[in-house]
C-alpha cells in the first residue's frame, strides 16, 4: 500500500517511509492511496478472530490491510507485544471502555 499527501505531493510512499516522518514534505497528512473494502464476511471473520484469539490478532488482521512492507510475522509479533491485557487495561494514565461497557481506570 502506498500513502499520499492531502496537499497533493506527487510522491507516493510506503508505510515504513512515513511511520516516523510525521507530516508529508508539503505539510499535508498522509492517507492511504485506496481504502480496502470490508464486507460482511470479513467482519464475521474478524469477530471470530477477536473472540477466539484476542485483540492482538484482530489488530494484526486490520493493520495488515494498510501495512504491507513489514513482514507478516514481524507485524504479528509487534501486535502481540503491543496489545496485551496488561498494557491495554491496566494503565493508570488512560481510560479504556471494557467489553462490558464499563470503564477501566
Amino acid at each position: 500500500m502506498r500513502y499520499l499527501s492531502t496537499r497533493g505531493d506527487p510522491q507516493r510512499r510506503r508505510f515504513c517511509e512515513i511511520l516516523l516522518e510525521g507530516l508529508a514534505p508539503d505539510g499535508g497528512l498522509y492517507l492511504p492511496e485506496h481504502y480496502p473494502q470490508v464486507n460482511a464476511q470479513r467482519l464475521e471473520q474478524w469477530r471470530a478472530i477477536w473472540s477466539g484469539e484476542g485483540y492482538a490478532a484482530l489488530a494484526f488482521e486490520i493493520l495488515s490491510l494498510f501495512i504491507d512492507d513489514i513482514p507478516a510475522a514481524d507485524l504479528r509479533d509487534i501486535c502481540r507485544k503491543t496489545y496485551t491485557p496488561q498494557v491495554f487495561w491496566q494503565r493508570p494514565d488512560r481510560t479504556f471502555a471494557s467489553p462490558g461497557g464499563r470503564f477501566a481506570y
